[in-house]
């Protein structure tokens, strides 16, 4: 599937499948749910999450945070050089379980 948003904040959600979801302009939460997906967020401070699989997710321009749980396979961040501030929140993995790897701007995760 391929979901879009708007100029405003949307909240856009995959589900199964492979999905290739774009947030637009505003403060966008996007999850990709299970399968192999694409997040792209657009401009605005987003909130990409790809769920199960191995996702590719590129927040854009200004502050985005991306979200890393306990069974999501590996994802690649993509982002801007000079993008704005990110994060990546990382949750219920023990110590040892998550592995970084950057290579220019791409950064991949692997839990």
């Amino acid at each position: 599937d391929v979901l879009s948003g708007f100029s405003g904040d949307d909240r856009i959600e995959g589900h199964g499948g492979n999905d290739v979801l774009h947030g637009g302009a505003g403060e966008d939460i996007l999850d990709g749910g299970t399968g192999a997906d694409s997040l792209n967020g657009g401009d605005g401070a987003d909130t990409l999450a790809g769920g199960d699989g191995e996702d590719a997710l590129s927040g854009g321009g200004n502050d985005d945070t991306y979200v890393f749980l306990k069974g999501d396979g590996g994802d690649l961040l993509l982002e801007e050089i000079n993008g704005g501030r990110d994060r990546l929140l990382l949750g219920g993995h023990a110590p040892g379980e998550i592995r970084l790897r950057r290579r220019g701007a791409e950064l991949a995760v692997l839990g």
